[in-house]
């Protein structure tokens, strides 16, 4: 089994949910209609509505965002992955103040950005000579439900498999690194 079964956990949504608030209140500043956005970032309008109102599945949670749809999000609304990853008191303050800029790969294959990520941590966990096992009981202790089967499909990009963002952001936490590196082919 690669992912654990039932509805994801507040941890696992938290991020789902800034990313989709972010995004619906800065489609809005850019005078995007949710259509536009969802055709331009590659995802149905149903993907982006749900997304955008933390609504939840048939399970009771929150609908996932992948690490690929977040920097497709970031790309067409001419802002960061990170931006989209953080909370924000002033939109257009925060806007003014990210200047951290970001390399958009212009070629990409499905779940290209999710292949860089699971890349990038198989380097880092074997650097640290860290197990499988060992990646996943921190993972899980920092409230995300996934296997060491599942931990492997990740890292070998097995099945084109994706990245949800808030596993995103625990890599992110756990390699003590920033969202732009970690993205970074």
């Amino acid at each position: 089994m690669a992912w654990k079964n039932g509805p994801r956990t507040e941890a696992e949504t938290r991020v789902a949910s800034i990313v989709g608030g972010n995004t619906c209140q800065l489609r809005v500043h850019r005078g995007l209609s949710q259509k536009q956005l969802a055709e331009k970032a590659g995802c149905s309008l149903s993907v982006l509505s749900h997304i955008e109102r933390g609504a939840r599945n048939s399970h009771g949670s929150l609908s996932s965002v992948s690490v690929d749809l977040l920097v497709a999000f970031a790309e067409e609304l001419e802002t960061t992955p990170q931006w989209l990853l953080n909370e924000h008191k002033n939109l257009i303050d925060s806007l003014q103040r990210d200047k951290e800029t970001f390399r958009f790969e212009k070629s990409r294959s499905k779940n290209f950005y999710a292949s860089v990520v699971g890349e990038r941590v198989r380097q880092w966990r074997e650097s640290k000579k860290m197990t499988l096992t060992q990646l996943v009981e921190m993972m899980t202790a920092k409230g995300v439900r996934i296997d060491k089967s599942g931990l492997a499909q990740i890292e070998r990009n097995y099945n084109n498999r994706s990245v949800s963002v808030d596993m995103f952001t625990v890599f992110v936490e756990l390699m003590g690194t920033t969202a732009h590196k970690l993205l970074q082919s």
